[in-house]
């Protein structure tokens, strides 16, 4: 099961919270919303800051490529960067929602050829080569605040169906990195 820092129920449903670690001791809160539907098929991903960037530097169609090819110097100048900080700000009080994302292949076709004298070549065979990459839903300026700010891990919200288990795959951090929101609040 996922570690999180406590799960709460009040008048606007229940929530997970989750603390998440940052450079110089510094703690942040992120939440998850049990809803009326899909519990059962919404999760929970904790994410290697590492390898989670990588899936998103692979993503082949992003209009926000500008931001997932950048750093920390670069991300601190976003248009909405200062939105990130005062969210954060509030702490366990309100903590910050968890981004969402999706977790796909993309498949290349690259065609092998046989060289045939100097001008000419033949086409062998054409190979299949599949890329892992993740893109938004919601939640780019959320996750570069963190990543600026030295977590080396983080959760994600990701649907069954958008391919939380490739993520967890791909980029999850340690063992029992997965979960449904419904496995979360344990029915609650």
């Amino acid at each position: 099961m996922i570690e999180l820092h406590s799960i709460t129920s009040d008048y606007s449903g229940t929530k997970g919270i989750f603390e998440i670690k940052l450079d110089k001791e510094k703690v942040v809160y992120m939440s998850i919303a049990k809803t009326n539907f899909n519990n059962d098929e919404r999760c929970v991903v904790v994410v290697d800051a590492t390898k989670f960037l990588k899936l998103w530097k692979a993503e082949p169609y992003s209009i926000h490529s500008d931001i997932s090819m950048g750093n920390p110097e670069t991300w601190k100048n976003d248009r909405k960067y200062h939105h990130a900080v005062k969210g954060f700000s509030f702490g366990i009080s309100n903590p910050v929602p968890l981004a969402n994302v999706v977790c796909n292949e993309h498949v290349i076709s690259k065609p092998i050829y046989e060289r045939k004298y100097i001008l000419f070549k033949k086409l062998l065979r054409i190979e299949e080569i599949g890329i892992n990459y993740v893109s938004y839903i919601n939640g780019i300026t959320r996750t570069i605040w963190l990543l600026c700010n030295g977590a080396k891990s983080f959760p994600i919200e990701c649907n069954l169906k958008d391919g939380a288990q490739r993520l967890a795959e791909y980029a999850g951090y340690g063992k029992n990195s997965f979960c449904t929101v419904e496995q979360l609040t344990n029915g609650t």
